[in-house]
């Protein structure tokens, strides 16, 4: 633990970013599924502690989100959706910190983008807490 501490703050150093980086790796087929990854793009946009990026020769949260039709023959009713929250430093191997399943109805997206979204951040707030050299972010 020590060993990745100690990494992520020599690749922190020196850097001043509006929040932490943030790469959505997305398979969504499905209309509500792919509305759900919009919705949460749209709020890691407007948050103060994340940024979504595409560079992955930086240290960064990955969500890995994985969606299919609840019931294929009401194709676009509901998804159910499978995510995965990892930190991703170059160079390393990706460390897994969470994972999520659930099914969300095209009423429902907002929600469940919140929802994922606040995972992530609490996910940051527990990062921040064994290494401060993230309250940078």
């Amino acid at each position: 633990m020590k060993y990745i501490i100690l990494i992520i703050a020599c690749l922190l150093a020196g850097t001043a970013q509006a929040g932490m980086p943030v790469e959505i790796d997305a398979t969504a087929q499905d209309s509500a599924g792919s509305r759900l990854v919009y919705a949460i793009k749209e709020r890691i946009r407007n948050s103060a502690s994340m940024e979504q990026t595409f560079v992955q020769s930086k240290m960064r949260l990955k969500l890995s989100i994985i969606t299919m039709d609840r019931e294929p023959s009401n194709s676009g009713i509901a998804t159910v959706y499978s995510a995965a929250i990892i930190l991703s430093i170059p160079g390393q191997t990706d460390t897994f910190l969470n994972h999520y399943v659930g099914y969300c109805g095209m009423d429902r997206l907002a929600g469940c983008a919140d929802g994922i979204v606040a995972h992530m951040d609490a996910q940051l707030d527990s990062l921040k807490k064994i290494a401060p050299v993230l309250t940078k972010f």
